[in-house]
Parts: structure tokens; C-alpha cells; sequence
């Protein structure tokens, strides 16, 4: 009932771009089952811890499960068929409290970036994200002169 609500379709698009970034497959699965689109967007706080990086963008479903690394979530979107030819500008920069040096964290801080770079950038310990979208995508295609393999 609540699913077939007038109000749901844009609470259902937030809910599972927030269940995406934190890890939450029953709730991501639940929702697709249910037809919400597997290539929802909606504004959503970010996290990552390697880089450090705390943001509220608009993005995607996949985006959100790259950057928090989220390697069930992102598996079950791939086998959902969510779409991985999405471009993605997260990023920003920080500094060093210390010695104030200033570095860039996160992807795409001008131009957007292909989920692909987004899971190089956002890696996890076993890049398990980025060789599952590897499948989808050959490492060769170039985005401004540089590939994947770069």
C-alpha cells in the first residue's frame, strides 16, 4: 500500500540512494523487487574513508555504492542491470591541519568522471566494484588522453 502511495515514488528514489551508501542489500533488493528504477538519483550525503571525503551530491544509485564502498550493494545493482555508462562529478579538496598542504580527494573535481574511475579513485581493499564494472566496460577507453590502465 505504501509502495503504490502518489507521495512514494520520490521518498522510494531517497530511501534507496541512502540504503546504496550505507550497506543496506535487504532494503536495496526490496526496493528494486518493488519497482523502484535501478538507476534512481536523488541528493544524498556521501562518505568515504579512502580518500577521506564528506559531500552532499546528486547522484545515482551506483555512484552512491562506489563511493561508500559498498561491495554487496554495487553487485546487486549490477546484477539489477543499473546503468554503468553514468558520468559522476564528486571530489574536492582537503588540507593537511598541520602543515596546510593542500591535496585533491575524490573524482571528477571539474569534469565528471564513468563509475569506472569513480571504483579506481573509491577503491576497496580488493577492488571487487571496480573488476565487476571492468566487465561491463574495457579499461582502454579514454577519458581526456588518460585509460584506466594509465
Amino acid at each position: 500500500m505504501l509502495m503504490g502511495s502518489d507521495m512514494m515514488p520520490q521518498a522510494a528514489m531517497h530511501a534507496l540512494v541512502s540504503a546504496c551508501s550505507r550497506g543496506f542489500v535487504d532494503v536495496v533488493d526490496t526496493f528494486i523487487k518493488c519497482g523502484v528504477d535501478a538507476d534512481a538519483t536523488d541528493r544524498a550525503p556521501l562518505q568515504s574513508s579512502k580518500p577521506f571525503l564528506h559531500t552532499n551530491v546528486y547522484c545515482n544509485v551506483l555512484i552512491s555504492a562506489i563511493v561508500s564502498q559498498q561491495i554487496s550493494v554495487a553487485r546487486l545493482l549490477l546484477q539489477a542491470g543499473a546503468t554503468t555508462d553514468i558520468k559522476v562529478s564528486l571530489g574536492g579538496w582537503s588540507w593537511d591541519v598541520n602543515t596546510g598542504e593542500e591535496f585533491r580527494v575524490g573524482a571528477g573535481l571539474a569534469e565528471a568522471y564513468r563509475a569506472t574511475w569513480c571504483a579506481v579513485e573509491y577503491f576497496e581493499a580488493n577492488s571487487v566494484i571496480l573488476r565487476k564494472l571492468l566487465q561491463h566496460h574495457s579499461p582502454n577507453i579514454p577519458h581526456f588522453g588518460r585509460t584506466l590502465i594509465m
